[in-house]
């Protein structure tokens, strides 16, 4: 009986292991085409950070990211951001197609934290440089 009761217990311990803990934090796929989805939205709050430069800084490649379910979804990225062919205030539609980045232009990684609560229609942006990297990297 006793065997019985340390198997079951066993038992539901890996279960439990194995599942993820509701309000942590949990990986994604930095290359899922909706995390750099959510780093182009960020670029308004990226170039506030940006004081210097007449470029905008604009998304190259989702290093790191990371989801949190609190009151909302908290999403922490590590994002490589690289200098733009488009002039700070001089362009209406940034995205993609119409701000790429410059092969040989400044580049850094920056931390962006999103909190979303999609049913309030609100998203906030904390925005922290993480460091310099050097253009020749993509």
């Amino acid at each position: 009986m006793l065997l019985l009761a340390f198997l079951f217990a066993l038992l539901c311990f890996t279960f439990v292991d194995t599942q993820v803990i509701p309000g942590g934090i949990s990986p994604l796929d930095p290359s899922d085409p909706k995390n750099m989805e959510k780093a182009w939205k960020a670029v308004n709050a990226v170039n506030e950070k940006v004081k210097n430069g007449q470029y905008l800084m604009v998304p190259v490649k989702v290093e790191k990211a990371e989801s949190q379910v609190v009151a909302g979804t908290r999403y922490v990225f590590e994002i490589l951001y690289g200098e733009s062919a488009c002039k700070k205030g001089q362009t209406n539609a940034i995205n993609a197609a119409n701000c790429p980045p410059k092969p040989k232009g400044h580049q850094a990684l920056y931390q962006v934290e999103l909190w979303e609560r999609l049913w309030e229609n609100f998203e906030q942006y904390t925005v922290k440089k993480i460091r310099d990297v050097h253009a020749c990297r993509f």
